[in-house]
């Protein structure tokens, strides 16, 4: 009986916070324009964090020029237009999709 009651406290508390999350989900994705550049002010630049780690060369080919490797690049950056309060919601992450929010241009080149 103990187990029953727990499973159903569980439930109830798993619906209620699903609510607060659709809810947090329409205000975050489906209440927004399109993806701009988050800037507080024209005047203030976004500032983005970025990370590269070269994990393994596969081929150096010192003819030819050019090197085969596989890296990992992790870009970070604040939006606040994706902001919310965790005590109301409940939720303290949020996966979205990438169609939503703004991502920097990267390029990698040669010089």
């Amino acid at each position: 009986m103990a187990a029953a009651l727990i499973v159903l406290s569980c439930l109830v508390f798993l619906g209620a916070n699903g609510h607060l999350f659709d809810q947090l989900y329409e205000i975050l994705v489906l209440n927004k324009p399109p993806p701009t550049i988050p800037m507080l002010n024209k005047s203030t630049p976004a500032t983005v964090k970025m990370n590269f780690a070269l994990t393994n060369v596969l081929e150096i080919n010192t003819k030819e020029m050019y090197i085969d490797a596989l890296a990992w690049l992790q870009l970070q950056w604040t939006d606040s237009r994706f902001s919310w309060d965790p005590e109301l919601y409940g939720v303290d992450e949020i996966r979205l999709p990438q169609d939503v929010m703004w991502t920097p241009d990267i390029v990698l080149y040669n010089k």
